[in-house]
């Protein structure tokens, strides 16, 4: 299965609100440029108890709750009476002209939209394909649109984020362009590379 997507997305401006006017995707080869300039998307946990995760501010907890509270929220109960299901968002905001553009994939053991990593001896892949959400935010309100097939993999080591797994985003803003890849024990998975274009 080819997971390789060049995604293009329309965004208009009002005097008070931005709102999402039309989006396009298709699946297509998404080849990268070179010289890029990667960044880690962070790890936001809801949830998950005692397990250890790299460090995320208290801006990108809230605006991942923002953006997926209602995801958060309806995953299935958790292993103690009363609790919900873990659940990990990957999230990187940028701004831009006075608007922020978020980009950020929920993935929960029970995430509606999401292909879950194969099972079982032998299976190498550890990233789960998930909807990417793309989120335009101004001061009065905010416009989100979904992407489906993009990979989501947490970072690790916890405490060396990216030697082994990490999600990596890279955004021109000349071009306001994301491209999006994975690395994976350590090596780039080309199949999961995906372009998003914002016109």
């Amino acid at each position: 299965m080819k997971f390789n997507k060049l995604a293009s997305i329309a965004f208009s401006f009002s005097l008070v609100i931005s709102n999402l006017v039309q989006a396009q995707g298709t699946n297509s080869q998404s080849n990268l440029p070179p010289g890029l300039k990667w960044e880690p998307m962070t790890v936001v946990g809801f949830n998950t108890g005692s397990m250890e995760l790299p460090h995320a501010s208290r801006a990108e907890m809230s605006l991942a709750r923002n953006i997926w509270e209602k995801e958060i929220e309806s995953t299935g109960s958790g292993l103690t009476p009363g609790s919900k299901m873990a659940s990990f968002i990957l999230i990187k905001p940028y701004s831009v002209n006075g608007s922020q553009f978020v980009f950020s994939i929920f993935s929960s053991g029970f995430s509606n939209g999401c292909i879950p990593p194969a099972n079982g001896r032998g299976i190498e892949d550890m990233y789960s394909v998930c909807p990417m959400r793309v989120t335009q935010m101004n001061s009065s309100k905010s416009v989100s649109k979904d992407f489906p097939e993009y990979c989501h993999l947490y970072p690790e080591p916890a405490d060396k984020p990216g030697e082994i797994n990490q999600s990596q985003i890279a955004f021109d803003r000349n071009t306001m362009t994301a491209y999006f890849r994975i690395i994976q024990h350590g090596k780039h998975v080309k199949s999961c590379d995906r372009t998003l274009r914002i016109q």
